[in-house]
């Protein structure tokens, strides 16, 4: 098993988290994917990661983050600007809070632009059924949101602590469960700050649809160890056996015995037949993709092939797909039918959010609309 990349959220996607934490390997993106590329461009673009495991938990969007001259602000739908830049950084709205960046530390503004909960934490990251991981200790390492040392806790939307500092990193809190590692093992913690599974993996992710993905033996974001699921009481409900593990969309997951992919239910029982490929992705409405270069359905049946060029998950009826290599790329977007609606023409593009998506061109982050229509891009 080896890491393959980031993802992209559409959302920021946290698509760095503060400690460049990734899912299981080849789960979605490839190596050359456009969620390694966005550190080129030093920006952190509030879905994903942003994390290529986890299913972008998006919520009715309103404000967009843009850039220009290397400031953050705030546009809405139409483009016009509501937030001024004054931002290092600015991520997307989750829970009616949104992080930003301001004289070198972290702070959380609600969508007038009024800073709610001052900058001063080193590393931070979205808010999440009501609380946020924090950590105040740390040392930023720029251009990425990565800290080095410290201890991370979790705050609520006033910015006080309700579990102290005392992780060597925290994620976010899915249906009622974080993540957390201590002394180089993760396990997870309930919303009181209480132990559910003691530290023991040497990776472990977002639970979904009542399941969390934990893996034992071999290397932290290295080869080796199997992967398993296990139940909110921490009780394997599938046992490490598997090479690479995705999560469960509609009760359905990936996994990788060998050099195969496979498609099971909640019980492990294989509901599509084992496919000779590098990655399979999760299900994203409706559809997975298979080493990019095309689509199945939950049947298993092929319901897009991509000849000419490679593509990410859909959204919003949308999907990213590019041509060419990691240098010299141009990404456009299709739709469900694999009809190509907007041309390939730009260095980079994201997911469909709120009716629109990023994308760069000639080094500039603009946004579009499902016609590719420009909608916002920074002054000359």
């Amino acid at each position: 098993m080896e890491h393959t990349g980031g993802t992209k959220d559409g959302e920021e996607h946290n698509l760095i988290k503060s400690n460049l934490r990734q899912r299981p390997y080849n789960s979605c993106y490839p190596l050359n994917g456009p969620g390694l590329r966005v550190v080129a461009y030093l920006f952190v673009f509030s879905l994903l990661v942003i994390s290529i495991h986890a299913e972008p938990r998006k919520e009715p969007r309103t404000l967009f983050p843009i850039m220009r001259n290397g400031q953050w602000g705030y546009m809405d739908r139409t483009g016009k600007v509501m937030i001024d830049f004054l931002f290092q950084e600015a991520y997307s709205f989750y829970e009616g809070l949104g992080m930003v960046l301001k004289d070198g530390k972290y702070g959380y503004i609600d969508q007038s632009g009024e800073m709610v909960i001052p900058p001063q934490f080193n590393g931070a990251r979205r808010f999440s059924e009501g609380l946020a991981s924090v950590s105040i200790e740390g040392k930023r390492k720029p251009p990425i949101r990565e800290v080095i040392g410290g201890k991370w806790g979790y705050i609520d939307k006033k910015g006080r602590f309700v579990i102290p500092l005392q992780f060597d990193s925290a994620e976010e809190f899915t249906e009622g469960l974080a993540a957390i590692q201590i002394g180089g093992k993760w396990g997870y913690i309930d919303k009181k700050g209480e132990t559910i599974t003691g530290p023991q993996f040497v990776e472990a992710y977002d639970y979904s649809e009542g399941l969390g993905i934990v893996k034992v033996g071999g290397n932290y974001r290295g080869r080796g160890g199997k992967w398993g699921y296990i139940d909110k009481r921490g009780n394997y409900v599938l046992q490490p056996q598997f090479d690479n593990a995705g999560e469960f969309v509609g009760g359905i997951a990936p996994v990788k015995v060998g050099r195969k992919w496979a498609y099971i239910d909640r019980k492990g029982k294989v509901v599509i037949d084992s496919i000779s490929c590098n990655w399979a992705s999760r299900f994203s409405e409706g559809l997975a993709r298979i080493d990019g270069s095309y689509f199945i359905n939950k049947k298993g049946g092929k319901a897009i092939e991509l000849q000419r060029f490679e593509a990410e998950d859909f959204s919003e009826g949308m999907a990213a797909i590019r041509t060419g290599t990691l240098n010299s790329s141009r990404n456009g977007y299709i739709n469900k039918k694999g009809e190509i609606v907007i041309k390939p023409q730009f260095a980079d593009a994201w997911p469909f959010w709120g009716g629109l998506a990023m994308v760069v061109e000639r080094n500039r982050i603009i946004y579009i609309d499902k016609t590719g229509k420009v909608v916002w891009k920074p002054e000359s």
